[in-house]
């Protein structure tokens, strides 16, 4: 159920003002969440690491691509 809830609130398309969807599909699928052992303390252990931004997978490669055009 939380995988599921998790991959929905990821798919959903949200127009508006800014929102906390993906901390809370973060939230969703970190280890101590689906394990059941997430406690009222769970925030002040893990939102650093939740909120830390994942990379672009395609970042280095379109950052190569820039340099090398601009060297042409």
């Amino acid at each position: 159920a939380v995988r599921k809830l998790a991959t929905a609130l990821e798919r959903a398309t949200l127009h508006g003002p800014v929102t906390n969807r993906d901390l809370l599909v973060r939230s969703l699928r970190h280890p101590e969440f689906i394990e059941g052992s997430a406690d009222t303390a769970f925030y002040d252990r893990r939102l650093h690491e939740l909120t830390t931004p994942v990379p672009a997978p395609y970042a280095p490669l379109a950052a190569a691509l820039a340099d090398a055009c601009g060297r042409s």
